[in-house]
């Protein structure tokens, strides 16, 4: 959760903060998640919790800004609140949270109902996990969260397509090598844009449906690696041709220089440590930006194989 004025309201009142941009928990008596962007997500376990929630709303409306409320939606048996309005900024979200939560939430905590977990539909305990489910976090039961997990690996293999998913890593390991080469370029500390070739490349295989599992993980770990140094090559090469350009352009020809000038540079000492500096902090950065979600869906995958 990236804003600190909601972080510290929802830190007081004892909520979990998600590293997303999410935070969950009790609050007053009702199970809610909050978000970055101002949704407030009220599991309220009725049928028609979202008039009950609409009625609080206009019940307290004295005590809360009128360009608070955007929007009130139904999701299931949860209801999510749109706050924001037409003033913008953190300290303002998070004001117009804080003023919905305190003038309704108690009054609702009567009214609520416990939300079962969603797989099994058992009453959940405080051994259930927290997952985010649509506008929701929900809580699952340990063998309910394998059963789900395990059904989503099998669905997604069979909607799997190998080929997709590497064009969309390869298409994102280009745009990638493209903006590291480009910053380097300029004179910029590129490494941390590392960061952004490993999420366009992770990305990219996700979005066009590539395999899950391990031709995931080997597919993405050699495109960023290729990526950065693609990026690092080609921003080297245009350096060599703005060098070409200024100086020898009307005395030899583009590729003549480029054949005697790339082994002169593969001889020099302080070229070859200066290459390993940027190509090991591109690694490393790319790593850093790729391991969170390969890490995660590896680990996801390899428990449900193991508890088969």
């Amino acid at each position: 959760m990236t804003n600190r004025f909601l972080k510290q309201y929802l830190r007081g009142h004892d909520l979990s903060i998600s590293f997303g941009t999410f935070g969950f928990g009790t609050l007053y008596g009702c199970p809610v998640t909050v978000f970055d962007d101002g949704r407030i997500c009220i599991q309220t376990g009725i049928d028609n919790g979202l008039f009950v929630v609409q009625s609080a709303l206009a019940l307290h409306s004295g005590e809360i800004d009128g360009q608070a409320v955007k929007e009130v939606t139904a999701d299931g048996t949860a209801v999510v609140i749109h706050v924001g309005g037409s003033l913008r900024g953190e300290k303002k979200v998070a004001n117009y949270v804080a003023q919905v939560c305190d003038a309704i939430l108690p009054g609702l905590a009567d009214q609520v109902q416990p939300v079962p977990c969603p797989v099994c539909g058992l009453p959940a305990d405080d051994d259930c996990i927290a997952r985010l489910s649509g506008s929701c976090v929900v809580y699952l039961h340990e063998g309910c969260l394998e059963k789900q997990t395990l059904e989503n690996y099998e669905a997604a293999m069979a909607d799997s397509n190998v080929f997709g998913g590497i064009v969309g890593a390869v298409g994102g390991m280009l745009l990638g090598a493209l903006v590291w080469g480009f910053v380097m370029n300029l004179g910029i500390f590129a490494a941390p844009f590392a960061l952004l070739t490993a999420i366009l490349t992770v990305q990219g295989y996700d979005k066009l449906k590539g395999r899950p599992g391990a031709l995931r993980t080997v597919v993405v770990v050699a495109c960023v690696v290729l990526s950065v140094f693609l990026g690092t090559a080609g921003c080297y090469a245009w350096q060599l041709h703005e060098i070409w350009v200024e100086s020898y352009k009307d005395l030899i020809a583009e590729k003549v220089f480029f054949t005697g000038a790339i082994p002169d540079l593969f001889r020099d000492s302080e070229f070859k440590i200066m290459m390993v500096k940027d190509v090991g902090l591109g690694l490393l950065f790319a790593a850093l930006g790729s391991a969170r979600f390969i890490v995660r869906a590896r680990r996801d995958i390899d428990k449900v194989k193991a508890d088969r």
